[in-house]
């Protein structure tokens, strides 16, 4: 049934087929004795793929910014919260292999849509604090509920969010990075730009995440153990001395390239 309803939203899109396709999925969620893996990955997919129809929930980008997509966007997030609830261990390799599917545009969309990373810049400036600010407005600041080490980043007020965006962290970042390349292309650069939109949202509203995923990525980095034995403190100061030695003439190459062009054109004239 859920693959008929799948199948269905791609060949018509409408917000009410889209109600009644989440409205079934909440539905069937009830019932007992259900086949968790099979059907979690069928109404995962469905939701996806509202959330990619749905669009920005601020507007841009011809997203869906109405009462009606807000009641949507609700739904499909009650779908993915009961979800979490019933199997997370499912839930999380499930997301995961979604993510995996996407290429990089269709990856920024559903983020973009489930997020609504695109006004971080305007909420950040909300909470930016002048130099001249009176003593009495820097401590109303100061004593706001803000992301911050002290509250752990509000990471138990995220709700499902939260719990989406710690389990695909990783592998959106690693796709990203696999996809460079294909970024930094002149055609892409408006994607390129979502791209920094969305880690700077990550980084202001999902801290804890953001750093998780950045002291992963350093450990990642790591020399292997068995090749680390093999490195001493000798051979340590030879690799540094030797990238010193490499590293250090560039300018004095540079200028005597320099001088050598211009000894060249004196003799010319």
């Amino acid at each position: 049934m859920l693959k008929a309803i799948y199948f269905a939203i791609e060949r018509r899109s409408s917000a009410r087929i889209y109600e009644l396709a989440l409205n079934i999925c909440e539905s069937l969620l009830e019932m007992p004795k259900t086949e968790l893996q099979s059907f979690f990955n069928d109404s995962i997919s469905i939701v996806l793929r509202i959330y990619l129809w749905l669009g920005c929930p601020h507007g841009c980008n011809d997203g869906l910014n109405s009462q009606h997509g807000d009641f949507l966007r609700i739904k499909a997030r009650t779908i993915l919260a009961i979800i979490s609830h019933i199997n997370p261990e499912i839930f999380c390799s499930l997301l995961i292999s979604h993510i995996e599917e996407y290429n990089a545009q269709m990856l920024i969309d559903t983020l973009h849509s489930v997020t609504g990373f695109c006004r971080c810049g305007i909420a950040a400036g909300i909470h930016r604090t002048r130099s001249g600010s009176s003593p009495r407005r820097r401590n109303v600041i100061l004593n706001s509920s803000l992301p911050s080490y002290e509250n752990n980043f509000n990471e138990s007020l995220k709700g499902i969010e939260g719990t989406v965006i710690k389990v695909i962290l990783k592998p959106v970042v690693s796709k990203l990075m696999n996809a460079m390349d294909e970024l930094l292309q002149p055609e892409n650069m408006s994607l390129y730009q979502d791209v920094r939109l969305f880690v700077s949202f990550i980084q202001e509203q999902h801290g804890n995440s953001f750093r998780c995923v950045g002291l992963s990525a350093l450990l990642d980095g790591r020399p292997p153990e068995n090749q680390s034995q093999f490195l001493d403190v000798g051979t340590s100061q030879l690799y540094s001395s030797r990238r010193t030695s490499l590293l250090c003439p560039l300018p004095e190459i540079f200028l005597s390239e320099r001088n050598a062009k211009l000894s060249n054109n004196d003799d010319n004239e």
